[in-house]
């Protein structure tokens, strides 16, 4: 099993494992409410009602279904490669009566095709730097950037200079695209040079990949915060 194969087989353990024990929205876990930033800058939007939304990542609706709640004359159309997810993602839309503004669609998020000047906003919370690499995320940004209205935002989580503790002695094996924060500022700020810069924030994060192990040390992250609007023109 190779680099990526191995990581992709510990984010199917952990992520089916926390969707098999913890509802959407449960207080106390980190599936309990939207991420703030999501929402803040989705009421940015020149026409928030009717947005035309792509959640990249977007597990079983932590994001995707507040955003269908609020865009209440749009659409949600949310990518994961989870089997799991999407399917409690189609359950979750159906409880919170948003199934009809939401289409649920299992896949790499950089395998999705994307069609130009389609989609108001896109959100990407720890997903963009799970591509398969760099080359990846640069060809993944610039589609994203032609798949985005005038006047369109992008807002990204985006976990740097990630240590994992628990895989083989390797403290790199967290997230396929491994950046420091720098670099991924780097990055960014070169895709998105003609883009207005919006927010940015970096924070120190600490995870536990099994909160019932002692032992487990889980990993630390850089989240880097970053939200830019297309030009109008």
């Amino acid at each position: 099993m190779d680099r990526i194969d191995r990581i992709r087989q510990k984010e199917i353990d952990y992520h089916d494992d926390l969707y098999k024990k913890t509802p959407l929205f449960e207080e106390g876990s980190w599936l309990a409410k939207p991420a703030g930033v999501v929402e803040t800058y989705f009421h940015k939007l020149p026409a928030p009602s009717t947005a035309r939304i792509l959640d990249l990542g977007s597990g079983v609706g932590r994001n995707s279904i507040p955003l269908a709640q609020l865009a209440d004359n749009g659409s949600v159309t949310a990518v994961d490669f989870l089997e799991r997810a999407v399917s409690q993602l189609k359950h979750y839309a159906k409880k919170y009566d948003v199934a009809e503004r939401i289409q649920a669609v299992q896949s790499e998020i950089e395998a999705f095709p994307i069609e130009a000047g389609t989609y108001d906003y896109i959100i990407g919370v720890s997903s963009i730097e799970h591509v398969k690499s760099k080359e990846e995320l640069r060809r993944l940004l610039d589609q994203l950037q032609l798949g985005t209205k005038p006047g369109g935002i992008h807002c990204f989580i985006m976990n740097t200079r990630t240590q994992d503790e628990q895989v083989d002695g390797n403290k790199d094996l967290s997230v396929e695209v491994n950046m420091s924060t720098n670099e991924a500022l780097k990055l960014l700020n070169n895709g998105y040079s003609d883009w207005e810069k919006l927010h940015e924030k970096v924070k120190t994060l600490s995870f536990s990949t099994d909160p019932e192990n002692m032992n487990d040390d889980g990993f630390q992250t850089q989240a880097l915060t970053y939200v830019v609007q297309k030009p109008f023109s």
